[in-house]
């Protein structure tokens, strides 16, 4: 795995790999803040009016992401499951969290399940993927 970049993420200042060709922290989001803005909203861009902004995106690396969606469980029941593979040469018999996707040694590809389980994904005929019922 080759690092091109470390991130630091702006929530909890610590300093993240990054493998990607932008600062942006492995399996993290990047926030525009510029975007959260409007006129009468909670932030309504006075600070860049008067060039007092500190920053116009905020980094969160991956755990302060998981903690955000537990915090706020209606906003993550809008991210599908296997959201983001793992990084590096690490072990994936364990999930790092209820949205991370691999390939299984055999090659299917898998989410977390309900019961925080790999579960297999299988492809239909129209060619999209579908989680495996067991029964």
């Amino acid at each position: 795995m080759k690092i091109f970049h470390n991130a630091v993420c702006t929530a909890c200042e610590r300093t993240v790999a990054s493998t990607q060709h932008n600062p942006y922290p492995d399996n993290g989001w990047v926030m525009e803040f510029d975007d959260f803005g409007y006129y009468g909203g909670f932030t309504d861009n006075i600070d860049a009016l008067l060039d007092k902004r500190v920053s116009s995106r905020w980094f969160l690396c991956h755990d302060c992401v998981v903690k955000f969606l537990n915090l706020f469980p209606n906003l993550a029941r809008t991210i599908h499951k296997g959201g983001h593979g793992r990084s590096g040469d690490t072990d994936t018999s364990n999930p790092c969290c209820e949205w991370e996707w691999r390939i299984s040694d055999n090659g299917t590809p898998q989410i977390v399940g309900t019961n925080g389980e790999w579960q297999d994904l299988r492809e239909t005929a129209d060619g999209t993927w579908t989680e495996t019922t067991t029964e």
